[in-house]
């Protein structure tokens, strides 16, 4: 079997996230790396590899299932914004946000680095 590069990542936890992602949607694939880089900071990161004949089903799970970017910041961890700020989410819930696989309903975030609520309409 011939396994090609899909995308690498600096840390484990998004890099396990998108293997499970991907292996439930029947994709063939796994990481390499992830013990080495989890134990010295390798410039090549993990690497996730799918089988080539999924590559380009692959590609498109992931770009239809990827975070957000802050504009500010540019940061990953981005959670829906909420009505009012005083309401805080339970962490179960801001978790699930930040995983969850599908689209949300909304289109208002806030980035956890930097605090900045943004709008994906504009």
């Amino acid at each position: 079997m011939a396994f090609v590069l899909l995308k690498s990542f600096s840390n484990y936890v998004d890099a396990n996230i998108a293997l499970g992602v991907l292996q439930q949607e029947g994709i063939n694939c796994h990481l390499e790396d992830e013990h080495i880089v989890t134990l010295i900071n390798m410039a090549s990161g993990i690497r996730l590899m799918v089988h080539h004949s999924q590559l380009d089903r692959a590609s498109a799970i992931l770009r239809e299932t990827a975070k957000p970017l802050c504009p500010e910041c540019g940061g990953e961890m981005v959670i829906p914004g909420e009505e009012e700020p005083e309401k805080r989410r339970s962490v179960l819930k801001s978790l699930r946000a930040l995983f969850k696989k599908t689209a949300p309903d909304h289109t208002t975030y806030r980035c956890v680095n930097c605090g900045r609520k943004f709008d994906l309409s504009s």
